[in-house]
């Protein structure tokens, strides 16, 4: 079904269109906040930390995306408001075409650069608490004090 939304009461038509929006960005900032409480209950607090680092990454990505989607509005906008519907379908195919191609150079060029942000601050390869107490180097047996979450996070204890 479509509507014309540039027929009718404007103020009734904005909110036609913005309710949904506004409930997607609602059910995104529900899952950031699952995604927190699973992350932080569940795999603890370093990797909670991991979580909080990548955020400025994710925003880059998907504000880029955003900013794509939001470019590509302007000619599907205009093919549907002439009623040209095979050129609108075109748009559309180029745009899903251009949405994989994106995605593609995305992931190339984002994936590398994530193998840095995985380095734990001493300089190992797997952070502190991922690998066994009794396995880290030096610390004879015994939980070393240099892996303890509360010197990465000031103020925290067990």
């Amino acid at each position: 079904m479509t509507q014309d939304l540039t027929v009718g009461k404007p103020i009734s038509r904005i909110w036609q269109f913005a309710v949904p929006v506004l409930f997607g960005l609602l059910l995104q900032q529900v899952y950031s906040l699952v995604d927190t409480a699973i992350v932080g209950h569940a795999l603890g607090v370093m990797a909670l930390g991991g979580v909080g680092a990548t955020g400025s990454v994710n925003f880059l990505v998907l504000g880029f995306c955003g900013g794509l989607c939001t470019g590509m509005a302007i000619p599907l906008a205009q093919a549907f408001g002439a009623g040209e519907y095979r050129q609108l379908r075109r748009y559309v195919a180029g745009c899903v075409w251009l949405g994989l191609i994106m995605s593609a150079v995305l992931l190339a060029v984002t994936l590398p650069g994530t193998r840095g942000l995985q380095k734990a601050p001493d300089g190992q390869t797997e952070p502190p608490g991922r690998e066994h107490p009794r396995d880290v180097q030096g610390c004879g047996g015994r939980r070393c004090r240099r892996h303890q979450p509360d010197q990465y996070v000031p103020g925290l204890r067990h």
